[in-house]
């Protein structure tokens, strides 16, 4: 008897869910290079058009300062890096918590928002 084919196997695209801008190339790259088509959803793909004071890392990557649109440029490197993969990415503009204060509430209604565009895809 023989076993049946994997999706992945027959070349299908993939859909990933992802966190943040850049964390499904960066962790899936590989995969979904192998599918062309694939679909990439970012939950928290939003932030203000500038902040007053950079969290320490971004500080320390001396490619911002205070004030800078940090996200912008973030979601300009995602694009570019879903066109290297073949992906179509799908932004659900979810403020990031370096932005924001996190809250249970908050966090509860990005993870709905996020089953919710799973269930309608």
């Amino acid at each position: 008897m023989s076993q049946p084919s994997s999706p992945l196997a027959s070349g299908a695209s993939v859909d990933v869910f992802s966190l943040h801008t850049d964390d499904a190339v960066l962790s899936c790259g590989q995969l979904l290079s192998a599918h062309p088509g694939s679909h990439v959803v970012t939950v928290f793909s939003s932030g203000p058009m500038g902040m007053r004071r950079l969290p320490p890392w971004d500080k320390m990557s001396g490619s911002f300062k205070d004030g800078d649109n940090v996200m912008s440029l973030r979601q300009f490197e995602d694009d570019e890096a879903m066109a290297l993969v073949g992906a179509t990415g799908h932004r659900l503009g979810c403020n990031e918590g370096l932005s924001i204060r996190v809250t249970r509430t908050y966090a509860v209604r990005s993870s709905r928002l996020a089953l919710t565009w799973l269930l309608a895809w």
